[in-house]
């Protein structure tokens, strides 16, 4: 009998998840910015499938087409570059990026004159360039353009070295989401560790831990960053370090406090 009356009474009990979750729905901002969270995490990982740039980093420059603004067309000649290859599987690609055999060269306008091509670019430059330059047999310029001739739209523009700042800005979700991670990581164990030390033992030892607490809390956070960076050299790996080190101290100070008034209760003392 009381057996069961418990197990009914577990079970119409919500978990705390449940009820999280609950909360959460009702919240129409909290949603979008869940909603937000879920988008970016998807394009971080399967960016390289998404992008228009998929080579890696997005890094493909193309200094004809530098600059422009966002809805830019253009049509380039591709033509295979033998010099590039990768032994890449495709798994590792998606994470990393596509090695392309590619060369595109965009222009304005193409003539073909006595065998070779008069490529004039957005920028009134023309470039004469024989059908060997590219690698390919001598054709029309119709059969060129048919097989040879790609049409790339640049939906936010180019930058100044003419790279699709659309894709690089989808791949610079993922450092951002990256950067927050790790640097949260790095704050939560020194902060943890740190806390819990400060407030189990006290004494001296909970001196100095305060102290250390309340010099960096003094210090500007975006200072103290440039100043780590300054000091330890530039790099990806340095800025999550940089950040988990300016992180630590509200962590600190929370399970410092936690730790603190768990010791003096009275369960403790009695143990």
């Amino acid at each position: 009998m009381h057996l069961s009356l418990l197990l009914s009474q577990m079970a119409n009990q919500e978990s705390l998840s449940s009820i999280v979750w609950q909360k959460l729905r009702k919240r129409g901002s909290a949603m979008l910015g869940l909603g937000l969270i879920v988008v970016s995490i998807f394009l971080a990982i399967f960016a390289y499938l998404i992008i228009p740039e998929n080579t890696p980093n997005a890094n493909r420059q193309l200094p004809e087409i530098a600059l422009q603004p966002p809805l830019f067309n253009t049509d380039c000649i591709k033509y295979q570059n033998a010099a590039t290859g990768s032994d890449k599987s495709w798994l590792a690609s998606v994470f990393t990026g596509f090695e392309s055999e590619d060369e595109h060269i965009p222009y304005q306008s193409l003539e073909l004159i006595e065998d070779e091509l008069q490529v004039t670019n957005h920028y009134g430059q023309i470039r004469i360039l024989s059908f060997a330059d590219l690698g390919l047999q001598k054709m029309s310029l119709t059969e060129l353009k048919t097989n040879h001739v790609i049409n790339r739209r640049y939906w936010l523009g180019t930058d100044r070295y003419g790279r699709d700042i659309l894709s690089r800005l989808i791949l610079g979700i993922r450092v951002s989401l990256t950067v927050g991670l790790l640097a949260v990581t790095i704050s939560v164990i020194i902060g943890i560790f740190l806390g819990s030390v400060s407030g189990y033992f006290g004494g001296w030892l909970d001196q100095v831990i305060s102290f250390l607490i309340n010099v960096s809390w003094s210090i500007p956070t975006l200072l103290l960053v440039f100043a780590i960076v300054l000091a330890l050299g530039r790099g990806v790996g340095i800025i999550f370090l940089a950040v988990g080190l300016t992180m630590w101290v509200d962590v600190a100070r929370i399970v410092r406090g936690q730790v603190l008034q768990q010791k003096n209760m009275q369960y403790v003392e009695a143990a």
